[in-house]
């Protein structure tokens, strides 16, 4: 592969880690937790066209990368060579699950799009194991993203800080489906296809489910304090 298609085919993956990074920072007080359902849905397009162990590791280390040296960038700021030391081995160890998701896909033999859902499973348990029990990494990037959302962080009630990165990757899986669907049919393939219908319906009862719980919680559970 030729240095600028090899450069052109990490540009998704570090597309991703740029708007995940985005959504647990502010700029000018403007909280862009709001790209979460669509920050991963380049990370997905390029894996997809991954075939070897290493390239997925290095795909899933620049989206890390990008995505935590944001996310650190304030302490970066003020210890620039233990941020960066960090953001380099960190990235490095949630570069992993990528590698385990590939080789469960190649164990299982399929290439989908619907494999991108095992990483629901992989990302949580795996997110904890690091924070609790290995590094004590502060970062847990999705459940910070949705922190200045009441009605979505609340969620948490349920899921618990790391379940909040299976809702997103999911969501972001879902997303994934339906932009790849579109491009290969058209959107007149949501409408017509009973699958992309399903999907479609799918993908928003999913996105619905904290708002759901939001409605429980302050309909039902904030009386009980009273």
């Amino acid at each position: 592969m030729k240095p600028t298609q090899l450069i052109h085919s990490f540009l998704p993956s570090l597309l991703s880690g740029l708007l995940l990074g985005l959504s647990v920072n502010h700029i000018s007080g403007i909280s862009f937790a709001f790209l979460l359902p669509v920050c991963l849905v380049g990370l997905f397009t390029a894996l997809e066209k991954q075939t070897t162990r290493r390239s997925w590791f290095l795909h899933g280390y620049v989206f890390s990368f990008v995505s935590l040296f944001l996310a650190l960038i304030g302490f970066i700021w003020v210890e620039p060579v233990a941020g960066c030391i960090m953001v380099i081995l960190a990235a490095a160890v949630y570069a992993l699950p990528f590698v385990l998701l590939h080789g469960i896909r190649r164990r299982v033999k399929t290439n989908s799009g619907w494999g991108f859902l095992v990483l629901a499973l992989i990302w949580p348990p795996y997110a904890w194991f690091v924070k609790e029990l290995w590094l004590g990494f502060p970062i847990t990037l999705y459940a910070n993203a949705l922190a200045n959302y009441p009605v979505f962080i609340q969620f948490i009630d349920i899921t618990g800080y790391t379940g909040i990165s299976a809702w997103v990757i999911a969501l972001n899986a879902g997303v994934f489906l339906l932009f790849k669907a579109v491009l290969q049919n058209g959107v007149s393939d949501l409408l017509h296809n009973k699958l992309s219908q399903k999907l479609l319906a799918g993908t928003l009862v999913w996105f619905a489910l904290p708002l759901l719980y939001a409605w429980y919680a302050y309909a039902v559970l904030s009386g009980t304090f009273q």
